[in-house]
């Protein structure tokens, strides 16, 4: 189990909690995907993915590649109408 799923699974033991993941750059795509992947394939979970640097498209087309469901998720693109 990676260290952002132990760590996520340490507070799922809660009644209720919200996540705010701050990473660097370097690790920024691994670790949104595995937290994604922990919160909607092993706590069902559905969520709501803010982007200001990458547009839906993107983000959406990384999930699918990772077999992550997203009908379950809420999107707000901040960066779709600025990119074009």
């Amino acid at each position: 189990m990676s260290t952002v799923a132990s760590k996520l699974k340490e507070l799922s033991k809660m009644d209720s909690y919200v996540v705010l993941f701050l990473v660097n750059i370097n690790s920024y795509q691994r670790t949104t995907m595995e937290a994604i992947k922990y919160l909607s394939k092993e706590e069902g979970l559905p969520g709501v993915y803010v982007s200001v640097n990458k547009p839906y498209q993107s983000i959406k087309s990384s999930l699918l590649g990772e077999k992550i469901d997203i009908k379950t998720m809420i999107f707000i693109d901040a960066i779709t109408s600025v990119s074009g």
